[in-house]
């Protein structure tokens, strides 16, 4: 028998597509100062730091994504993804039929 889901709401997908840009563009930059280190005073110590807040903030981002997932009925170590477009979770390893959408496990 499977559990109910509640399904994500559109201000949750927005909040986990903010983060997910955000984090993306940081690395993003992070990863164009690497390349030009020489050309940034400190470029290194730069880096570096960059490396760690960008590292910070991709924990911030799956605590909370969790939280949101757990108010929507599913448990914390279950494994998950969610398709940012369509706001789709799906859930893996939950049988040999293949992966669960959050509409299929009703």
């Amino acid at each position: 028998m499977f559990k109910k889901y509640r399904k994500l709401t559109p201000e949750e997908l927005s909040e986990i597509k903010a983060l997910h840009q955000g984090i993306e563009w940081d690395r993003f930059k992070t990863q164009q100062i690497k390349g030009n280190t020489a050309l940034v005073k400190g470029g290194k110590k730069l880096v570096a730091w960059m490396e760690q807040v960008n590292a910070i903030m991709e924990n911030v981002k799956k605590a909370r994504v969790t939280t949101i997932l757990r108010s929507c009925g599913y448990q914390q170590n279950q494994q998950t993804s969610i398709n940012l477009k369509t706001g789709k979770v799906v859930i893996h390893g939950t049988s040999t039929d293949g992966p669960k959408t959050s509409e299929e496990v009703k």
